[in-house]
């Protein structure tokens, strides 16, 4: 059986493995022993470890645009080794859901991150001391930061639009705020500890809320009290409640989903139902062909030809209807037709089973 264009091609699609990402799909330049990140394979997707070394030398900056556009990637988990971060270096990853910073991290570029749209959480560490212009913006699901103690400064619309930031936790003292940093951020709430200084009741327009004695089991730099799993420090977050961290989650905003295994952007639970799917559509291609096998060829209808009329029956009763008029005339050119006494007739003819067809000829 010959299946439709548009369904093979469906079939093919659903079989087609993505570009798994891996070092393979890094290129790089070495500059005084040291490597710096230069771009990453379009077509890369899902997890992406960057590595502490390579070919000996030590992982230490991802360069300007580095992963830019880089939209298959979900989670990026980058070696402590790494200190920098150039300008837009993950501009626009809107498959990033997750992305472990290097702990030694000091320097971060100018909308490193602007447009993550999926980015659920970031922990910005403890090396660095500005969060630059647009570094955050417009990631529109971000829902919790960790903001690291010796972060002094907050640039101009660092965090712009991060509508669903939920909470900002202040792992030192209060950092000077400039222009915008948190414009369009509604519902946020500030998390500090007892100690730290430069808060008031209320910061950049959100409540306050002092951790007496926070504790962070997992040393994940979220207190228990907002973690949602305390003891998991890859997790923190559950956008979707279905129990499984957004990190781990493929679909952090899907309840129903949670895995991808053969990453071709369909949930395992979808996947599932693929096969009845495919199947109702064969039987259905099957179902239509053979309606079309019934129906006359083009050879079958110029058999109806002149002298002859082509009657379908009405499939419900099984019978054809005959109706005509009889009418004479005493001229074909001015004459004028008059009924024949009798000449309405109306019949009903009953079909033999198996039969769709009738037809009347004339005969002389």
């Amino acid at each position: 059986m010959k299946l439709p264009h548009a369904l093979l091609l469906g079939l093919s699609l659903i079989a087609l493995p993505l570009h798994a990402a891996d070092v393979n799909d890094l290129k790089w330049i070495i500059t005084d022993g040291e490597v710096a990140i230069t771009d990453c394979d379009p077509e890369a997707a899902g997890e992406l470890v960057i590595p502490g070394t390579i070919g000996g030398n030590p992982v230490t900056a991802i360069s300007n645009e580095a992963f830019a556009d880089c939209g298959g990637l979900s989670s990026i988990v980058m070696a402590d080794s790494i200190t920098s971060i150039g300008y837009r270096a993950f501009y626009r990853c809107k498959g990033l859901i997750s992305i472990h910073i290097a702990k030694n991290l000091t320097g971060i570029g100018n909308s490193a991150f602007f447009e993550c749209t999926n980015l659920a959480r970031v922990k910005i560490p403890d090396g660095v001391r500005n969060i630059p212009r647009f570094t955050f913006s417009q990631c529109s699901n971000l829902t919790n930061a960790v903001i690291g103690r010796s972060v002094d400064v907050i640039s101009e619309f660092a965090f712009l639009d991060c509508r669903s930031l939920e909470s900002i936790v202040f792992s030192g003292n209060a950092p000077s705020v400039l222009l915008g940093a948190f414009n369009g951020v509604e519902e946020g709430r500030v998390f500090i500890s007892a100690k730290a200084t430069g808060f008031g009741e209320r910061f950049e327009g959100f409540p306050v809320i002092v951790l007496e004695d926070p504790v962070d089991s997992d040393g994940d730099g979220v207190p228990d009290d907002i973690d949602a799993f305390p003891n998991d420090p890859a997790e923190t977050v559950d956008s979707d409640k279905d129990g499984v961290g957004d990190n781990a989650d493929v679909f952090p905003n899907d309840p129903t989903e949670v895995a991808d295994c053969d990453n071709d952007g369909v949930g395992d639970n979808a996947d599932a139902r693929s096969g009845e799917q495919i199947a109702e559509l064969q039987a259905r291609i099957a179902q239509l062909q053979e309606q079309l096998s019934q129906r006359p060829t083009l050879e079958e209808i110029v058999d109806a030809r002149a002298g002859s009329v082509m009657l379908v029956a009405d499939r419900e009763k099984n019978e054809v209807t005959l109706r005509f008029k009889v009418e004479e005339t005493d001229s074909l050119k001015q004459g004028k037709w008059i009924p024949v006494q009798g000449g309405d007739i109306s019949l009903k003819v009953p079909l033999e089973p198996g039969n769709k067809f009738m037809r009347i000829a004339v005969v002389e």
